[in-house]
């Protein structure tokens, strides 16, 4: 199943758009679309083995395979998927959660207790890799599992979450990790926070969706602004002024200049399930993965 026909396509603002999705989960692959380029799938894991998360930048696509069992990290070339290894363990793999991919090729990535360097750990950390062959470093540790890393402006990270119900004696909570490796909380003020969270290394504000009411933009300096509601957020323009949205089969644009509308566009196939997108200027590159 496409994600939405030729002629739909068309109708897309101006960028590249790499979308995770399929019909229904576990048959999830990796698509790009734009309105002057066809529509292609990347990914072709069959039913039961499909693609459970992904990042796009330009430097790269990174993904979360479930071909060979588990959630195997990588990154897309033409020629197929290179593994991400462990420094420690050149000949292991990677099972994080939550991978991505900044705009200068650092990866991010959450793993569970017992994963990380340290076997005894009973706690969930977060770990940069400056490139697909760098040495990575543990950047965040939490003993409750709150949401996969989100890179955003000034090298800062975003921790969000969990989507869903909290687990006893757990809130939700909002972590923003600077460049220098401090955590700042900031309230959510939500009492359920909804899926996907998003931000980015040009977005103005955090993007936090709630259960049960309209996602909000949250800015670091406090201001919040709600989001029209009924629309789910999927990602922010290369620019940072743009979000793409969708309702039902529809796909719009909101703007920061116009904040109480979203406008829409162009629509998907019915039947076709986003689970994630990366809006870029340009294609990413697909060749030469560091």
């Amino acid at each position: 199943m496409v994600p939405m026909t030729r002629a739909a396509s068309k109708r897309l603002p101006a960028g590249v758009f790499y979308i995770l999705g399929g019909h229904g989960s576990g048959s999830m692959n990796v698509w790009e679309v734009s309105k002057s380029r066809r529509v292609m799938e990347l990914t072709h894991n069959p039913a039961g083995s499909g693609i459970a998360e992904m990042s796009a930048s330009p430097a790269g696509i990174v993904v979360g395979d479930g071909l060979h069992g588990g959630e195997q990290d990588g990154m897309l070339t033409r020629s197929g998927v290179k593994w991400l290894r462990p420094w420690h363990k050149p000949h292991g793999f990677i099972y994080g959660f939550g991978v991505r991919i900044t705009s200068s090729g650092q990866l991010l990535y959450l793993l569970a207790p017992a994963q990380g360097t340290d076997p005894s750990s009973k706690q969930f950390t977060y770990w940069l890799k400056p490139s697909l062959t760098g040495r990575e470093h543990e950047i965040f540790r939490s003993r409750l599992f709150i949401g996969g890393p989100l890179p955003g402006p000034s090298g800062r990270i975003a921790i969000i979450g969990p989507s869903g119900q909290p687990y006893p004696g757990q809130s939700p909570t909002i972590v923003v990790i600077s460049r220098s490796g401090r955590a700042r909380r900031i309230p959510p003020r939500v009492k359920e926070i909804g899926y996907p969270p998003l931000w980015g290394q040009t977005a103005p504000a955090l993007v936090l969706p709630q259960v049960g009411g309209p996602a909000q933009l949250v800015f670091l300096n406090g201001r919040r602004i709600a989001l029209p509601d009924g629309w789910q957020p999927w990602s922010w323009n290369p620019a940072g002024t743009e979000l793409l949205m969708e309702q039902g089969a529809a796909l719009g644009i909101w703007s920061i200049k116009h904040p109480h509308r979203v406008i829409r566009l162009t629509h998907i196939t019915p039947g076709f399930e986003i689970e994630d997108v990366s809006w870029l200027a340009r294609p990413a590159n697909l060749d030469h993965p560091r």
